[in-house]
């Protein structure tokens, strides 16, 4: 006779072994030989972080609820780095309205390297991941579990050394990959109204990850 507890435990590794499989064969963000999974937050050193982990195929921007399973989640060591919420804003906005950016967001919308930051934003918002506040990232909606480490961008080559250190990965100096040319953010935020939506648009972003909300330039 099959032992009930032994086919229930035989069950259950082969569940999870399958929950792996499905996440090594859908996005390279989640790296099963290291029990790792890196949750890509655009505009915060994304491709740079992919180089130093050896990553070099599909990747992806999905929130830790669309990426893997609970299990996956809850037994693997996750990490994300966050940024400035307006910083980030406005390192996307120069990305997608620079003369080198053709990709699917040009396609849909023609007019897009026209836009003002105010319609940019507006636009934007409707689509998700772009310069959707970034404490999507932290969670999974099937698990009480938050994510392992949280690494602020403006301290990234210290996080991710100490980082790297404890998870036993090589590493020297990240080289920042895909970056965007822009001025100082604060410039480009004179607008009273806009900067109220901003700020409240942002402001779970600006109190979990201590960040200042946005002040008036000039």
């Amino acid at each position: 006779m099959i032992n009930k507890n032994v086919m229930n435990n035989s069950l259950a590794k082969l569940r999870y072994h399958l929950d792996i499989y499905r996440s090594k064969n859908s996005y390279s963000n989640i790296i099963p030989e290291k029990k790792i999974i890196f949750l890509h937050n655009p505009k915060c050193a994304g491709n740079s972080i992919y180089n130093a982990l050896g990553i070099n195929t599909k990747t992806s921007h999905l929130y830790p609820s669309y990426l893997c399973t609970k299990k996956v989640w809850e037994s693997f060591y996750s990490f994300v780095v966050v940024r400035n919420p307006f910083d980030r804003l406005i390192s996307m906005f120069s990305y997608h309205t620079g003369d080198k950016y053709k990709g699917v967001y040009l396609k849909k919308y023609p007019e897009l390297k026209n836009y003002s930051l105010k319609e940019y934003f507006e636009i934007m918002k409707e689509n998700e991941y772009v310069i959707k506040p970034q404490i999507n990232y932290i969670s999974h909606k099937n698990s009480k579990k938050l994510v392992n480490s949280i690494i602020h961008f403006e301290d990234l080559n210290e996080g991710i050394n100490k980082l790297f250190k404890r998870l036993k990965i090589d590493f020297s100096i990240l080289p920042h990959l895909n970056k965007s040319k822009h001025k100082n953010y604060k410039k480009y935020f004179k607008d009273d109204d806009f900067i109220k939506i901003l700020n409240n648009y942002y402001n779970e972003d600006i109190d979990f990850f201590n960040y200042s909300p946005l002040e008036k330039n000039g």
